[in-house]
């Protein structure tokens, strides 16, 4: 819709650019809330990778101590 009335009222490349600014903001918006949902889940699989190299290292010595 907004192109057709830009293309009647000859101002096409007025009304592409405020679109485009429009879904730019949109998205920079999404992202930027998706990447905040992100972190924490990045940060625990981090963790529990590093906990579970850990715990794989330590346990077969663990057990030839008791065995």
């Amino acid at each position: 819709q907004s192109i057709a009335l830009g293309e009647e009222t000859s101002q096409l490349q007025n009304v592409l650019t405020n679109t485009s600014e429009l879904y730019f903001e949109e998205n920079r918006d999404k992202i930027s809330m998706l990447l905040t949902l992100l972190e924490p889940a990045l940060m625990l699989f981090v963790g529990g990778s590093i906990g579970f190299i850990v715990a794989a290292m330590l346990l077969p010595i663990f057990s030839m101590s008791i065995g």
